[in-house]
């Protein structure tokens, strides 16, 4: 895979499920930020989505297994005990035998109310994993009129989630379920069309501020071809053992079913460097456009919970090798959160560009903009598919439908979008095999 964008975000997303509740950052006192983060990974089906993803989990599916395995044993005990209790007179039985709990890492196809009871057995964090994140959004609202949504925003706020609207035995005596640290990876794929379908049905997704809290990226839309390339066991195992290391040392943060989270703090070059990456995004919000403002807005969280993420991995040997009391852990360092910043603006400058493809592209499927003609939505949807400046002899060989204009058609229907302010142009290097300046056109970033 030449593109890193694919396999990063999938790896931030699956291994701050890992670290879940029991590493944070702390900002400043009274200002903390969890480890988990959303992210989807936008891209048109069978473009090499989901082997990236299997990859990742294979060493949570191994926990899994594991756990799977001493669940069996320690279930068999249980029912030996219930049959012992039950077998026992009432005024002579001791307290009924509880049914061990099955933990967890992964979840998927998932409603909001077993999510709950899930994060209620296994405080520690999930990673709830959508090889198809149509799924999640199709289903989000369905069985309770649209209130899922703020559901998943408290989640990934990491604010106390209680419980007070289901059916069952706890919440039917009054008892309803709370979630003190709710902690919730999602990582998922999902097709641009799909998406962009969602977006104009549930304008909610992004007025609310939901889907602009998740880090997005969507790779060059190209087929994946069949290579030899491989990942090296060194990297395999380096990677299994980060993800085994965090999950082990989970044990020292939690007591029953709380979960008491080691917090790092971070030093004064950090945060000399957060406040001025930060002061930069806040001001550029102050001067975006409505779509684009909450997502400059989200900079100072995605740093810092990236910060957190590199860190723990950076701080393995300290973490997980013995107990190392809150007052010894180390800070996040400068340099950790210099890297941190430059992935969050990546980000940032990742869901601006999308966003816009996404937004351009209501205009060249007909569901919006009627005011364009069949030939400008057909170049328009060349610009848009390929991402990155074209000359109008490169645009019209890029698609059966422009092959059927002359050049002098594509120009000047260039000149007609320029004039919509749907494209720009730009001049660039020389065409091969002439000696003069050839212009190159590219969809508008203010869309």
């Amino acid at each position: 895979m030449k593109d890193s964008g694919l396999p990063a975000v999938a790896c931030l997303a699956v291994v701050s499920g890992v670290i879940g509740a029991n590493y944070g950052i702390q900002i400043k006192r009274g200002y903390e930020q969890p480890a988990h983060i959303y992210s989807g990974i936008i891209g048109k089906s069978s473009y090499g989505k989901s082997p990236v993803l299997k990859y990742l989990l294979e060493p949570l599916l191994e926990k899994e297994n594991e756990w799977m395995s001493e669940w069996k044993s320690a279930h068999a005990i249980y029912e030996q005990a219930l049959m012992s209790w039950s077998a026992t007179p009432k005024k002579e039985r001791a307290a009924k035998p509880v049914a061990p709990v099955t933990k967890q890492l992964i979840v998927t196809d998932i409603t909001i109310e077993a999510l709950r009871h899930r994060m209620k057995e296994n405080p520690g964090g999930l990673l709830l994993y959508a090889d198809e994140l149509d799924g999640l959004f199709g289903n989000m609202g369905r069985y309770n009129n649209g209130r899922d949504l703020p559901h998943y925003i408290t989640i990934h706020n990491g604010m106390p989630l209680t419980i007070d609207r289901l059916s069952g035995s706890e919440v039917a005596r009054g008892k309803p379920i709370r979630i003190p640290r709710p902690s919730v990876a999602i990582c998922g794929g999902i097709q641009p069309s799909i998406l962009r379908q969602r977006l104009a049905e549930n304008p909610d997704y992004f007025h609310s501020g939901f889907i602009v809290r998740f880090l997005i990226a969507m790779p060059p839309d190209r087929a994946p071809r069949l290579n030899r390339d491989e990942i090296s066991d060194e990297v395999q195992e380096s990677y299994r053992r980060l993800v085994m290391d965090i999950l082990s040392a989970k044990k020292r943060t939690q007591i029953g079913d709380q979960v008491f989270p080691m917090l790092f703090s971070i030093t004064e070059p950090a945060w000399d460097t957060l406040v001025e990456y930060q002061h930069r995004h806040a001001e550029l919000a102050d001067y975006e456009t409505d779509r684009n403002a909450p997502i400059e807005g989200k900079f100072l969280t995605n740093a810092a919970r990236i910060a957190l993420i590199l860190h723990v991995a950076d701080s393995s040997a300290v973490l997980f090798e013995g107990y190392t009391p809150m007052s010894e852990l180390p800070p996040v360092s400068d340099a950790t959160m210099r890297n941190a910043c430059i992935i969050a603006e990546w980000f940032v400058n990742e869901a601006k560009r999308i966003y816009a493809i996404l937004h351009s592209s209501l205009a060249t499927d007909g569901s919006a903009g009627d005011e364009l003609t069949d030939k400008q939505r057909a170049v328009m949807r060349v610009l848009q598919r390929k991402d990155k400046p074209m000359t109008s002899n490169e645009i019209r060989f890029a698609s059966n439908a422009t092959k059927e204009m002359s050049i002098d058609d594509i120009e000047q229907i260039l000149r007609e979008l320029i004039k919509l302010g749907r494209v720009v142009a730009q001049e660039c290097q020389q065409e091969k095999g002439k000696g003069r300046p050839a212009t190159e056109y590219k969809m508008s970033e203010n869309l």
